[in-house]
């Protein structure tokens, strides 16, 4: 995390990680979500990178960040084969604070293979997919339905 995230942004940032993780945790779907200290390797990847969008990342060494641009949020996944093998979050200082919950649960459930944002006003609020909202700060019942067909019970 950047220096430009510390204070009241890095302590949302980290209460907007453990609500995703709870509520996808609840989402009752073949998965199970854990944080684990930034030291590990771990196969989803959140940075907090000083970075409008208005230009390229560039000397992060980090693995498919550079060169990227992040106004707000966004996911990168790589995939071998059809099985997601990793995943890198970033996000940039023009997302507002407020919007911090529902970006860390919509980029996480990305993160996850659902990569697709909905572009229609009958999700805002309800779909944490709505390309035009970051109102929702839980997963909609059709939120969930897409995780347990993506990952249904063995």
């Amino acid at each position: 995390m950047d220096r430009a995230f510390l204070g009241g942004k890095k302590k949302r940032a980290g209460a907007a990680l453990v609500r995703a993780l709870q509520h996808l945790n609840k989402a009752s779907f073949n998965l199970s979500l854990t944080q684990v200290p930034p030291e590990n390797d771990a196969d989803i990847r959140i940075y907090f990178i000083d970075t409008d969008g208005e230009a390229p990342i560039s000397g992060r060494n980090i693995n498919g960040v550079d060169g990227q641009t992040v106004k707000g949020a966004r996911v990168l996944v790589w995939a071998d084969e059809g099985t997601i093998t990793r995943s890198v979050i970033i996000f940039g200082t023009r997302l507002n604070i407020r919007s911090y919950e529902s970006a860390m649960l919509e980029e996480i459930t990305q993160a996850l293979g659902l990569l697709t944002d909905i572009r229609n006003p009958d999700y805002d609020g309800i779909s944490i997919f709505s390309q035009d909202s970051n109102a929702s700060k839980t997963l909609g019942p059709q939120d969930i339905v897409a995780l347990q067909r993506h990952y249904p019970p063995e």
